[in-house]
């Protein structure tokens, strides 16, 4: 027991030394690599872009206790890119995927005022056509709500119609809703472009909307990216903008890791 203990005391004193090293490697490497495509030189914003086969991110290695050794051979598949460049660069490779065409006249939802429900309409039984059971008129579901008119089969036998038929149904009625579930994540797509393309990096002015984030400065529930491929409603988003900041990638990175006092920001002073 004791020889495990003085064992494992060894083992984490190793990789924390090693993690050190490698972390401060790291940095020699960034500070003599700019930005391929800006000269960008601040090693907060700086990022490694794999362009061969990527085994793993060089943030887990460094964080894992990995030799030099085997962090530089992935090194060496990677550019350096700032992390505005790095979104830029990400979107270029990935355009055209994941695009969908909306309807251009696609019917916008009616608000409807609420309706008030009468007490009479509520009262008295009702025999249902199908199971021929006489029951109290709320277990009928309302044919018209404006006029407070209820249909003549009962909630139980309608349900017991409904499963049946999704039963039979399920494989078309799934493959709807995932286009329905691709067009509403699309909508939101687009509401949030549209916002960021009016709402510039407050730090540096940066306006193009690839490289803007939200950057949460309270009451965080989830990332805006997140609920955007809920989907969720647009309030729903809306109320999580409200709490946030708009920066474009550097401006974030720095402003995270200064507050989280990061190792690159420590060793950038």
């Amino acid at each position: 027991r004791k020889n495990h203990e003085r064992e494992k005391a060894r083992l984490i004193r190793q990789v924390t030394e090693r993690r050190a090293e490698v972390r401060e490697k790291i940095i020699d490497y960034l500070r003599g690599h700019p930005c391929v495509d800006c000269g960008e030189d601040d090693i907060v914003v700086l990022e490694f872009d794999h362009i061969g086969d990527k085994v793993a991110d060089i943030s887990v290695y460094a964080g894992g206790g990995r030799s030099w050794e085997r962090v530089r051979a992935e090194i060496d598949k990677c550019e350096v890119r700032c992390a505005n460049c790095h979104r830029r660069k990400t979107r270029e490779r990935s355009a055209g995927r994941d695009r969908l065409s909306l309807p251009a006249d696609r019917p916008s939802r009616v608000s409807r005022l609420p309706v008030q429900l009468s007490l009479d309409a509520t009262l008295g039984v009702r025999t249902c056509r199908v199971c021929s059971k006489t029951k109290p008129l709320i277990e009928f579901p309302y044919r018209s709500l404006r006029r407070q008119t209820r249909q003549w089969i009962c909630l139980l036998c309608q349900r017991e119609y409904t499963n049946d038929w999704y039963r039979r149904n399920s494989n078309r009625q799934i493959a709807k809703a995932k286009v329905r579930n691709r067009r509403a994540r699309a909508d939101l797509r687009i509401q949030v472009r549209d916002y960021l393309l009016c709402h510039p990096c407050v730090d540096c002015g940066e306006s193009d909307p690839d490289v803007l984030d939200f950057d949460h400065l309270r009451d965080k529930t989830a990332n805006v990216s997140t609920l955007m491929q809920s989907p969720v409603s647009w309030k729903a988003v809306t109320d999580e903008i409200a709490k946030c900041e708009i920066r474009c990638a550097n401006c974030h990175r720095r402003r995270t890791a200064s507050s989280g006092n990061y190792y690159r920001t420590r060793s950038s002073r």
